[in-house]
């Protein structure tokens, strides 16, 4: 498992952060970030400040992860296969487009009210590219299970009913270096890793604001409102207390993270159980060419066509990081949830992992704690879109 950072290393990545950004972005001062190490420390170690209540499990011997993961194929990954790509009631026996009244009910394809959020019958099911390049892949509205099920292994968070209102779009994969370079701003990016060096890498070393001034950018190609203030340290003050009222491009929240991410599917990973097939991570045993990251969607994808939401970067969500974010702190169902709107509490919540942690971190369900400025080889991000 790979170490916290030294601090004077740390502190050298912020610098150089804001520094190379200066000359074609508007000046956007990186905090000085004192706990750095330490914040480091807990992203990449796993510490209780990532998001338990308390001090998670204990790891699990570097075997005993391994065996974790090593599954019959054909068993672990069956959510992949059959009704599991259905989004919504998992109950749902509605064929919506074949003219057949499969579920008895005298309503046909559409007309059923199984078939409100299918593709066959919704415009929402139109997947495109966005300015950028980025595949955009639609997402129903839906309940699921927030923090629950096979999901959180270790049992480090309450599980709540969480419900999603509203559609919405989100990148297929994370943002690659060719997308993040559309933005002339960004063709002399810096990235920290070099091993993986091709237009379809994902992007690294990407701060919180510099997703959000991207999303912005992307926003501004297709005529679209800014989400994010033009300095990308919040949302614009109209969507500080409803990011999904803004049409533009912005960072998803946990909530449609992990909503995406589970795809309607009880499975430990984002796209299966075996992990080797789904995510670039730290198991050496299992994959031993994944000591750094990899061009993206080169593995199985999930039951809605997401790729890399287990492994390869962590990727920043919109909300700041909240311990009782939704139902966290009592277990409630939640609406539409999103973060903290106390400026003050500036973490922003990570998720997915990255090709250098171990298995718990691939978890849907598991929360990372960073703060925004922080920049690193692990760090990445897909947009969202509301679907207006």
């Amino acid at each position: 498992m790979r170490i916290a950072p030294r601090p004077e290393y740390a502190g050298a990545r912020q610098r150089r952060c804001s520094v190379r950004s200066s000359a074609s972005r508007p000046a956007r001062p990186i905090p000085t970030l004192a706990a750095a190490p330490a914040l480091a420390a807990c992203l990449f170690l796993g510490s209780a400040g990532c998001g338990g209540r308390g001090a998670p499990a204990a790891d699990r011997p570097d075997s005993a992860a391994t065996d974790s993961v090593r599954r019959d194929s054909a068993a672990s990954d069956s959510a992949n296969t059959g009704d599991s790509g259905r989004q919504g009631d998992t109950a749902t026996r509605e064929n919506c487009s074949d003219g057949i009244d499969n579920n008895g009910d005298g309503k046909v394809d559409c007309a059923d009210p199984e078939c409100v959020a299918d593709p066959a019958c919704n415009a929402i099911g139109v997947a495109y590219a966005n300015a950028a390049g980025s595949e955009m892949l639609p997402v129903h509205a839906g309940t699921f299970l927030m923090s629950g099920g096979s999901a959180d292994p270790d049992d480090l968070y309450k599980d709540h009913q969480v419900t999603l209102t509203h559609d919405f779009f989100l990148s297929e994969s994370e943002i690659t270096r060719a997308q993040w370079a559309a933005n002339p701003a960004n063709v002399a990016w810096t990235y920290y890793s070099n091993d993986c060096s091709g237009t379809d890498c994902p992007g690294d070393s990407i701060s919180w604001y510099d997703a959000a001034m991207y999303s912005n950018w992307v926003s501004e190609q297709e005529g679209l409102p800014d989400c994010y203030r033009a300095d990308g340290h919040d949302l614009a003050p109209d969507f500080v207390s409803d990011p999904f009222a803004c049409p533009g491009y912005r960072l998803p929240t946990e909530a449609e993270w992990e909503y995406a991410a589970r795809a309607n599917a009880d499975t430990e990973y984002s796209g299966g159980n075996n992990l080797a097939l789904v995510a670039w991570f730290n198991g050496t045993t299992i994959r031993s060419d994944a000591g750094t990251s990899h061009p993206v969607c080169q593995l199985l994808k999930n039951a809605w066509g997401f790729c890399d939401m287990s492994g390869n970067e962590w990727e920043w969500t919109d909300d700041r990081y909240d311990e009782f974010y939704g139902g966290y702190g009592d277990g409630a169902a939640a609406v539409d949830p999103i973060g903290s709107t106390d400026a003050t509490a500036t973490a922003r919540a990570a998720r997915g992992g990255s090709w250098f942690n171990g298995p718990k971190y691939m978890t849907p369900a598991f929360r990372g704690n960073v703060p925004p400025g922080f920049v690193d080889i692990s760090m990445g991000f897909r947009i969202a879109r509301s679907a207006n």
